[in-house]
């Protein structure tokens, strides 16, 4: 645990923002923005915290939203896949 969160701690948030930027047309000051906007519960700060849980280890998804934030958006909605109903 302690190597991965060293790793972690190399890597800054906007490299991490550039490996899942790819599909969006949104710049990476953009996307920090999104994700620094604590309790915006947009479907697309949602959609974007979705992709994040799919492409990047706890490690880095809690390094990039925080752990407070983290365990406020993902809610049972967002675990079972009903987010958007």
């Amino acid at each position: 645990m302690c190597k991965e969160m060293n790793s972690i701690q190399q890597l800054s948030k906007s490299k991490l923002i550039t490996r899942i930027n790819w599909d969006y047309d949104f710049s990476e000051n953009e996307l920090l923005s999104l994700i620094n906007d604590k309790g915006n519960l947009s479907n697309m700060r949602l959609c974007f915290f979705i992709k994040s849980l799919q492409a990047f280890t706890t490690e880095e998804l809690i390094y990039l939203w925080g752990l407070e934030e983290s365990k406020k958006i993902y809610t049972p909605r967002i675990r079972k896949g009903t987010a958007y109903n």
